[in-house]
């Protein structure tokens, strides 16, 4: 797979980490520029386990359920266009009138 819509591989995976950098960055701000908020955002991490736990896997799963939904629906459509062009093959149809006035393949 070289391209998604269009969009080549690599140009995608360099947007996807100046996007992570920036949010890391923007995170590095936040705790830089008020501590107190950050900390208040982290102290739930280990006050929490379960919560903090169950999240992280709910996160992960639903990752799984989407990436999982995209690769099928690709498998199943190059499948169909596959089986459609064996059926075919190389030809092309020509649908012609006959004397009665219904329409018949050629």
């Amino acid at each position: 797979m070289e391209e998604i819509f269009g969009v080549s591989m690599n140009t995608i995976a360099v947007v996807v980490v100046i996007i992570t950098l920036g949010i890391l960055a923007l995170l590095a701000w936040v705790a830089f520029r008020n501590p107190v908020m950050f900390k208040t955002g982290l102290r739930n991490i280990p006050r929490r386990r379960a919560q903090t736990t169950l999240i992280i896997f709910g996160l992960m799963l639903a990752t799984v359920i989407m990436t999982v939904a995209f690769g099928t629906g690709d498998t199943v459509s190059s499948t169909v266009t596959e089986d459609i062009y064996d059926l075919t093959g190389e030809t092309d149809m020509l649908i012609v009138w006959d004397e009665e006035g219904s329409p018949r393949p050629e």
